[in-house]
């Protein structure tokens, strides 16, 4: 089933400002899960065949580098369980660039003129004075833009997961 079993990490000094990437297997069905905070569930991929067992493994990028891969960990074996046949909680996991996708909301929803591509809406903002008050974007999910540069965005004592971080350069 999906969203049954959380996990919960906890990082040292050494992955600040460091996005976290976990790798869930369980020998057949590989998936990749973007960190937002310090917990997530298990895919369901992962926990959809009996008597297998589960690993996790996690890595940093700065956006272009891996840094900081681990070694995996594991957290068990996945059980026989009864099938809730019909629970809409039970739908796949989506890919990281669905979810992503999903996070981000459709093209023709911006308030923008152009609505070609997110940069050259992003860009149609950032010429018309946006960029620290949402520049007129609508989004379920983003309530803002905020365009900076790393060292602003690395000094930020919290991430906003409502707003979306344009770093310059």
């Amino acid at each position: 089933m999906a969203n049954a079993v959380l996990c919960r990490f906890s990082f040292s000094d050494d992955w600040t400002g460091l996005q976290k990437m976990l790798v869930f297997t369980n020998g057949v069905e590989t998936r990749d899960v973007m960190l937002d905070g310090d917990e997530c569930y298990i895919p369901h991929e992962v926990l959809a065949v009996p008597r297998v067992r589960v690993r996790v493994g996690v890595y940093g990028t700065d956006g272009e580098n891996v840094i900081l891969p681990t070694i995996w960990a594991n957290l068990g074996d996945v059980h026989d369980a009864p099938d809730p046949s019909g629970d809409e909680a039970t739908d796949p996991s989506l890919p990281i660039w669905a979810k992503i996708l999903a996070d981000m909301g459709s093209l023709s929803d911006l308030l923008t003129k152009d609505k070609e591509s997110i940069v050259r809406a992003i860009n149609e903002i950032v010429q018309n004075g946006g960029g620290g008050a949402g520049g007129g974007i609508s989004s379920d999910t983003i309530s803002s833009i905020q365009v900076m540069d790393r060292a602003e965005f690395d000094a930020l004592p919290k991430k906003n997961p409502a707003v979306l971080y344009l770093i310059r350069g």
